[in-house]
């Protein structure tokens, strides 16, 4: 973008030993490389002051956050604070992604549509033009169709003035689309073909599954409200009974450890618990049609638009399910109550988020450590790797190569080293037995945690 800011994805990309153009395997609009480019330009490309020039968007989305929970909420500030510290945001959103400004506009949006439904009669437009600019950042957002469509005719609006409001919304998506259309139409064929993934991922168990855990873990605070939502023993039992049904060994597609099945159990668990509370009883909260309707667009995403589950789309889940638990509690609870409730929550996932960030920085850091020794141990000698992520980055800094798919195991020679990580993804393992010298390097923490698992 920098060379040609009009062609932002025109270059050839290394896949798989392939050099295909990046045209052909986006999948989503250029807003993020544009605005990734800017910054590179300003900042000169140094870490933080790529993140700090970012910063703005949190912070937005953060103001959102709160006006929105501030219409249905008596003591908002809490409530809003301990979706912002939960680690699907503290430690996700720190990453420069699409999602990224997506969520400040997605946040925008909904916050003029309220206004909007209330008689404000300037935030209509306002929230469609919102929403236009969170599906140029990525295509994602179309989860905020559907509390716009329960929320407009819910208060009376005709279908004639949400037509026109969601052709505003689309009218940014549709001209890039024409676009692409007029060169040669790459990017509606890479949407095609990663929606179409979901297609042949498993509905359930193993994505219903993982869509249940990543909600109890990425909201886990939520865990704690279980109060809020369902009561008494028996819906307990019936979700804790259909939660150890979903993990059961029958439903694996690969080996997976006691404890990992137990901790799935109980995340799953503790998702279903509150997402099935509030989907009972949304009619007694008077945000009950917002929250419900944005917790049922972000779920038809994650189970049927969305190719994989990720913390990053997970976490549009959180403040729904948050902000219906506080308002539920505010119901039945004293001021008091809740405030002590609320600051231990809050401690508590900033505790959470903090520990598991501790666990990431030790992996992260050991890639960057490996990469060094290797080629201090090894100088002199062709250095292979496979897998991504910064293992990739930080040994192809030094001169290291990449293991392809097409004959990569055919170009190593005697006295070559390879390096092939076990969590970590894309690993390309040889389809013969290699005679070599083998050593094995862990990386282990005290903290039981993890956030990356093998792929």
């Amino acid at each position: 973008i920098i060379a040609d800011p009009r062609h932002p994805y025109g270059f050839f990309f290394d896949w798989y030993g392939d050099l295909v153009p990046y045209s052909r395997l986006n999948n989503t609009p250029p807003v993020l490389c544009y605005l990734l480019a800017l910054a590179y330009k300003a900042t000169g490309g140094a870490e933080w002051a790529m993140r700090l020039s970012f910063w703005p968007f949190d912070a937005a989305a953060a103001v959102a956050l709160y006006l929105i929970a501030a219409r249905f909420l008596q003591r908002p500030l809490l409530p809003v604070l301990i979706v912002l510290a939960c680690p699907a945001y503290l430690i996700n959103m720190g990453h420069l992604m699409a999602e990224k400004p997506m969520f400040c506009f997605v946040l925008w949006s909904l916050y003029g549509l309220l206004r909007a439904v209330d008689g404000a009669r300037r935030w209509f437009w306002a929230s469609a033009g919102f929403l236009s600019a969170a599906l140029l950042c990525k295509y994602s957002a179309i989860f905020v169709v559907l509390p716009v469509l329960v929320l407009g005719r819910c208060r009376g609006l005709s279908w004639r003035r949400l037509a026109a409001y969601l052709a505003v919304a689309f009218s940014g998506l549709a001209v890039y689309l024409l676009w692409d259309l007029s060169r040669d139409g790459a990017f509606l064929g890479a949407f095609w073909r990663t929606t179409a993934e979901a297609a042949r991922w498993p509905w359930a168990p193993q994505k219903l599954r993982a869509v249940l855990t990543f909600v109890g873990g990425c909201g886990a605070v939520a865990l704690f409200w279980p109060h809020a939502a369902l009561r008494g023993k028996r819906p307990l039992l019936i979700i804790a009974a259909a939660a150890a049904f979903l993990f059961l060994p029958s439903f694996d597609d690969g080996p997976v450890r006691l404890a990992d099945r137990l901790l799935g159990a109980v995340l799953a668990a503790g998702g279903a618990w509150n997402l099935g509370g509030t989907a009972l009883h949304w009619r007694r909260l008077s945000g009950g049609r917002l929250w419900i309707s944005w917790m049922s667009g972000v779920l038809l995403l994650l189970l049927v638009v969305y190719w994989s589950v990720m913390a990053r789309l997970v976490l549009f889940l959180v403040p729904p399910v948050a902000f219906a638990c506080a308002q539920s509690l505010e119901q039945r609870w004293p001021q008091a109550g809740i405030r002590k409730f609320y600051a231990a929550a809050l401690a508590f996932s900033l505790l959470l988020s903090f520990t598991l960030e501790a666990v990431d920085m030790r992996y992260a850091d050991a890639q960057r450590r490996l990469a060094d020794s290797v080629f201090t141990r090894f100088s002199g000698r062709r250095i292979w790797f496979s897998g991504h992520w910064g293992l990739q980055h930080y040994l192809e800094q030094r001169g290291g190569r990449a293991l392809e798919r097409r004959g990569g195991w055919d170009q190593v020679r005697g006295g070559d080293v390879v390096i092939l990580p076990r969590v970590n993804t894309n690993v390309i393992w040889p389809d013969r037995q290699v005679l070599a010298l083998r050593s094995d390097v862990m990386v282990g923490h005290w903290l039981p945690l993890r956030l990356i698992s093998a792929g």
